[in-house]
């Protein structure tokens, strides 16, 4: 039973080479049919790049595409067997047809499929068939830095002011498509270096950001900054905080200035200085208050002027207000009013023997004080008038009390005149003595 086995393979082994033969000749006959009997097919070809160059018309037009929504598109050819029957997607490009475009804006495009190496054939489909395309002009424009030292810390002693940091240089320019350099509000130049400074000081940038008006960073890569190495300077400040005060003009000699109370409507304010050595005053004087105007219910508003110092705590102005709980005033009638230090050749005269003045002191010394504690004085010294009656003011004081004062100024009219000069004869001793005789 195994011999016809046997027969069969060796049957098989001669008529190898007859089969192999039978199979390349059954080949080379369908190729030939299918070149005289079908000369035209069609092809499937996916993932054709497509060109991001635009036409030449559109460049005249000074544009450049900024961004295409597609890639790459899958086409369908069909041709001679021949002619296309080896192409792949590397042998086509397919471009965007910009040929009648000349404005700036988003446009939506055709596409086109060509040979590169001029194979021909027909294109029966494309997908996608259209692309949406941003086109714009390309510009350089020149933007001012703000400088920022986010983690940038000071002594104790130290600060600085936002608004006297600088960046050299001061600006930078900036390339990209016209309608993204529109966005821009601002350039920030970084340095996130970690720094306690004591003394002014120079750090390199390490970032260039930009933001839109609404504050938010634009990112976009279609913009090229230029590098630049931008340094911040920082003028570091010496600063000190201080109390508040004012001053007290006109009052006598012995009044005390330390009894009036004042509530200040701020308790302290923080001066600066760009030198390093300045030297600070206790207190920082508001304003000058003459004696004279303060009423019981005194109440006035200084603007700051903090002159030779920075003021670094944006304090425009204070409002001074006297303390009056243990306070109250009286009206007194002054008839006793002397004349100080009068010019040698005149005689002066007050014309009104009275005035009235208006008290302010403790209650317990108001209540009980009386127009002979008061001392009312038209003190001449600096008397200049060409008239020989003016008005001139009297200094109202209190000599008893240390803590009364007189609120408001008053004035008298004073008349001057001329002192007369004696007239002497002298006589000769004849004329004399005629005299005696006669």
């Amino acid at each position: 039973m195994n011999l016809p086995k046997l027969k069969n393979k060796f049957v098989l082994g001669n008529e190898l080479p007859l089969i192999i033969s039978s199979i390349l000749i059954a080949i080379v006959l369908w190729f030939i049919i299918s070149i005289t009997q079908y000369e035209t097919m069609t092809k499937n070809i996916n993932d054709v790049p497509i060109s991001m160059e635009l036409s030449e018309a559109s460049e005249s037009s000074g544009l450049s595409l900024i961004s295409c929504d597609t890639q790459k598109v899958d086409v369908k050819i069909e041709g001679n067997r021949t002619e296309i029957g080896s192409i792949e997607n590397d042998n086509l490009v397919a471009k965007l047809v910009t040929d009648n475009i000349s404005s700036a804006g988003t446009k939506n495009v055709s596409i086109k499929i060509e040979s590169k190496n001029g194979k021909e054939f027909e294109v029966k489909s494309i997908y996608p068939s259209n692309a949406s395309v941003v086109l714009d002009k390309i510009e350089t424009r020149e933007f001012p830095v703000t400088p920022d030292i986010p983690n940038v810390t000071f002594a104790p002693d130290k600060t600085f002011n936002q608004s006297d940091l600088s960046c050299d240089p001061a600006v930078i320019n900036i390339t990209g498509p016209s309608e993204q350099l529109n966005k821009i509000s601002k350039c920030i130049a970084v340095s996130n270096k970690k720094a306690t400074l004591d003394s002014s000081y120079i750090l390199q940038s390490d970032e260039i950001r930009l933001y839109d008006e609404n504050n938010s960073i634009i990112e976009n890569n279609d913009l090229s900054v230029e590098k630049n190495n931008i340094m911040i300077n920082i003028p570091v400040l010496t600063q000190k905080k201080v109390g508040l005060s004012v001053s007290i003009l006109n009052a006598p000699a012995d009044f005390d200035k330390d009894f009036l109370d004042f509530s200040i409507s701020a308790d302290n304010i923080m001066l600066a200085s760009e030198n390093g050595s300045a030297k600070f005053p206790d207190t920082f004087e508001v304003g000058k208050i003459s004696l004279s105007d303060i009423d019981i219910d005194y109440s006035t508003t200084f603007t700051i002027d903090t002159k030779d110092f920075i003021n670094q705590s944006n304090l425009e102005t204070v409002t001074v207000t006297l303390n009056n709980d243990n306070l109250d005033k009286k009206q007194l009638v002054l008839t006793d009013i002397s004349i100080s230090n009068p010019q040698p050749d005149y005689n002066y005269e007050i014309i009104a023997k009275s005035i009235n003045v208006t008290v302010i002191g403790p209650k317990e010394i108001i209540k009980d004080i009386t127009a002979s504690d008061l001392v009312a004085d038209v003190n001449l010294l600096n008397e200049t008038s060409s008239s020989n009656s003016f008005t001139y003011d009297v200094s109202v004081s209190c000599p008893n009390y240390n803590n009364v004062w007189v609120y408001g100024t008053s004035k008298v009219t004073v008349n001057r005149t001329e002192k007369t000069v004696a007239t002497t004869v002298t006589q000769s001793p004849a004329t004399a003595a005629a005299t005696v005789s006669n």
